[in-house]
């Protein structure tokens, strides 16, 4: 269980980061009119589809030789 809930622990940190760089990068980008509102739509979507693809890792844990 405690390896379970590190896993789980770093798998929402490695997504909370990604999120906010994906975020401050659009933020970034709109403010100097670099990137138009459809394509940061698209591309925070496409960031939501990674997340919870990484999250969805969790469902299958891989346990140690001998565990159950």
């Amino acid at each position: 269980m405690i390896e379970i809930s590190r896993k789980t622990v770093s798998t929402i940190r490695q997504n909370i980061t990604f999120s906010l760089a994906v975020v401050v990068f659009l933020v970034a980008t709109a403010l100097l009119g670099w990137m138009p509102l459809t394509t940061g739509l698209i591309l925070n979507e496409g960031s939501a589809l990674v997340i919870i693809a990484n999250g969805v890792r969790l469902l299958k844990p891989k346990f140690k030789k001998g565990a159950r």
